[in-house]
């Protein structure tokens, strides 16, 4: 059995659960709330998790970023000085592909820690302290 299988049979029992209805926001009139305020610390602890996680998600990217462009430099330097393939991997692909692919990750990169820094923005809406948004210590290590 798998999960899929038993989703269909709950499904088949009970129909309603299919209906997946998902509700827009729609403030009352007059109404001036533009953030979320945490009335239980749990609240507070798993917006502190979110940010956390956005943040590491950003600090990963930009790691990234730097040593592809690291390995880009070193590539181009050798295409420049005449070689053909990586000398440090002679049955791989060519220094061209290698940069091409280079760069498309530079780009990858780039634009999800856009994406993810517009998703850490979120932060600052719902009042989670800046420290815990930018702190270095969750920054991750490099594998």
């Amino acid at each position: 059995m798998t999960r899929e299988y038993n989703l269909q049979c709950l499904y088949l029992f009970y129909p309603v659960l299919k209906q997946h209805i998902q509700y827009e926001f729609e403030p009352c009139d007059n109404d001036t709330i533009s953030r979320i305020t945490a009335e239980h610390p749990s609240v507070v602890q798993s917006l502190g998790k979110e940010a956390k996680r956005w943040a590491t998600r950003i600090s990963r990217e930009n790691i990234n970023v730097r040593e592809y462009t690291r390995r880009l430099q070193v590539f181009q330097g050798l295409r420049d000085s005449g070689q053909k393939v990586d000398p440090n991997d002679q049955n791989g692909p060519d220094l061209e592909m290698k940069i091409e692919e280079l760069k498309h990750n530079i780009r990858r990169s780039e634009f999800a820690s856009k994406r993810d820094t517009k998703g850490g923005s979120l932060g600052s809406q719902y009042d989670v302290p800046q420290e815990t948004r930018e702190s270095p210590c969750f920054e991750p290590s490099v594998e």
